[in-house]
């Protein structure tokens, strides 16, 4: 499997091999705004993970619009998929159902999986149905075997009806920093 890695900040490049045990032959790292790597032509993805934080609680506003994600559909495979790792206090925040909203207006199959932790999420966004005989596919060498055995029961199809009334982001509207300012104030409240 080949990795590539693409960080912003050079700081956080050294953390990865410090404290991932990250090795680098494990992963091609790559020091630029994701947005811009995602542009350049012939790259082609089996999956896009993202996984961007600013201050370890705003994701960038430019990597969460409808446009981003269009970006990416561009550079997957047929069969490839985009990952998001997704910090929300409940499946019901209006943060994450604005999420779910911008990736159904890209992707024609969308889910939603609890992961591990108490405020993580992951939406996936695949280009035809993720079927458990996909996931069965997954080799038992493959660093995405842990997956293969929990995800299929936790994945919840989301449809355009699930998400209807919810915020669409796009580069010229992405309110993500109110969205999980009004997310954190309100959870501080319970």
């Amino acid at each position: 499997m080949n990795v590539t890695g693409v960080k912003i900040d050079p700081s956080v490049i050294p953390l990865g091999y410090r404290y991932f045990g990250l090795k680098p032959t494990d992963a091609t790292v790559v020091n630029e705004d994701a947005r811009m790597f995602i542009r350049q032509p012939g790259k082609q993805f089996d999956i896009v993970i993202v996984d961007a934080y600013i201050n370890e609680i705003y994701i960038p506003p430019h990597m969460i619009t409808k446009e981003f994600f269009q970006e990416i559909r561009y550079r997957l495979t047929p069969d490839g998929v985009v990952a998001l790792n997704l910090n929300v206090t409940n499946p019901k925040s209006p943060m994450l159902k604005a999420f779910e909203k911008t990736l159904t207006t890209v992707y024609p199959d969308v889910y939603r999986v609890k992961a591990r932790g108490d405020f993580n999420y992951l939406l996936i966004g695949a280009q035809h149905p993720l079927t458990t005989r996909a996931f069965r596919r997954i080799s038992a060498a493959s660093p995405l075997e842990s997956i293969a055995d929990e995800w299929p029961s936790s994945l919840q199809p989301l449809t355009n009806a699930v998400v209807d009334g919810s915020m669409l982001l796009t580069d010229n509207h992405a309110s993500v920093e109110m969205l999980t300012d009004s997310m954190v104030f309100a959870y501080d409240r319970n």
